[in-house]
């Protein structure tokens, strides 16, 4: 593939976002994110911004959020990437491939329920790649 220049006036900054922000874009358009659509962005780092960022910018009718750092999660909402956002609690480490699931299952139905959607979002972003929260966000999916 070609280089690509990159103009004077982008800072290296600006520059170091263009790779995430492009794997979001292409991710949305595989969602088919569209208006009026309820999101769900697990994990504020710099991806689930852009991922909360990129919805909004296509229209969602909702935008919320899911951390288990609080300090990010007042970060998203203050900013206006997210409208509300849920600090999940922290836990053991579960023993168990059935424990795990459990909990999943449990955490999933405490997001839905704080947020009001009983029937799962239109589109999970899950930005954090950590296991236990892939799980969970099958089951937030209104597509089961």
């Amino acid at each position: 593939m070609p280089a690509i220049s990159l103009p004077d006036s982008c800072s290296f900054d600006q520059a170091a976002l263009a790779e995430p922000l492009s794997v979001i874009i292409h991710a949305s358009r595989r969602a088919n994110v569209a208006p009026g659509q309820n999101i769900l962005v697990f994990g504020v780092g710099t991806i689930g911004l852009l991922a909360c960022a990129v919805a909004k910018f296509l229209g969602a009718a909702r935008v919320v959020a899911i951390d288990i750092n609080r300090t990010r999660l007042d970060f998203a909402k203050a900013n206006g990437f997210a409208s509300r956002t849920f600090c999940l609690p922290h836990g053991d480490k579960a023993k168990t491939t059935d424990e795990q699931l459990r909990r999943a299952k449990e955490n999933a139905q405490a997001a839905l329920s704080e947020f009001d959607v009983p029937t799962g979002f239109d589109v999970v972003f899950e930005c954090t790649g950590a296991e236990p929260v892939i799980q969970m966000s099958i089951h937030v999916s209104d597509s089961l």
